[in-house]
């Protein structure tokens, strides 16, 4: 009996151990931007260009407000990522982000624009297609073939940006892929700090007020003998002026 009771102690034991195991690796993958993402708090558009994100909105809704620490601890991480933070009141202000506390409540916004990688590499593939193109031409021309016609760079031209662009087209894409899941990753380390710095809701006071019966007995008998002796008296002078006015009539 005691070696059954051991071992299901043991089985709880590490089913606990794997729980907090599951707990711990989901954190790190929020923390990491690897984390699936959330449908109700993000907006990804695409660039059909690179096949990658071009603009990623995030938001979080916290249903706390945060303190003073949390505004500072938030602005000295976001520093070194976004640069220069403000704050403004209960609202804190970088690059891209936005975090602001209200009625109990936080909002989180962060937006990434990345449609500027996709600009680059279109002109980074014609600068340097164009550039390749010309200097074979040139090569070419002097050193294997000299009747070698200008006309040619017509074809060479786009055959050479095409390649660099399928070569360039891969960086951007992982950059791309990159920034947004650092941009998810900066977004829950702010979540994180803000719940760690969360503002603790005062408790309602709620006072109780408990009458004995013994208590409220005794107040209706003096309220009641109270009663009759402000009627009995009501009475006496109510006689009272009676026979004073029979004793003035002839």
């Amino acid at each position: 009996m005691g070696y059954r009771d051991e071992k299901d102690g043991l089985r709880a034991q590490v089913k606990e151990l794997q729980e907090q195991l599951a707990r711990a690796d989901l954190r790190i993958e929020r923390l990491t931007g690897n984390a699936a993402p959330q449908p109700s708090g993000e907006v990804i558009e695409r660039s059909r260009l690179l096949d990658a994100p071009s603009r990623v909105v995030l938001e979080r809704d916290l249903d706390f407000e945060i303190g003073e620490e949390g505004f500072e601890a938030i602005a000295a991480l976001l520093r070194p990522k976004l640069g220069a933070v403000a704050q403004v009141g209960r609202t804190l202000t970088a690059n891209g982000f936005s975090l602001a506390c209200a009625d109990g409540a936080t909002k989180v916004r962060m937006v990434g624009d990345y449609r500027n990688i996709a600009r680059g590499a279109v002109s980074a593939s014609v600068l340097l297609g164009a550039f390749a193109a010309f200097g074979t031409f040139g090569i070419a021309h002097d050193f294997v073939n000299r009747s070698l016609a200008e006309v040619n760079i017509l074809w060479m031209a786009p055959l050479f940006i095409a390649v660099v662009f399928a070569f360039v087209r891969q960086l951007s894409k992982r950059s791309a892929h990159t920034k947004a899941k650092e941009q998810r990753a900066t977004l829950e380390a702010v979540v994180e700090v803000a719940l760690r710095c969360a503002k603790k809701r005062p408790a309602a006071n709620k006072a109780r007020v408990e009458v004995s019966p013994s208590v409220s007995e005794e107040g209706a008998a003096e309220t009641e003998a109270a009663a009759e002796a402000e009627a009995a008296e009501a009475d006496a002078e109510s006689i009272a002026e009676r026979e004073r006015i029979a004793a003035r009539e002839p």
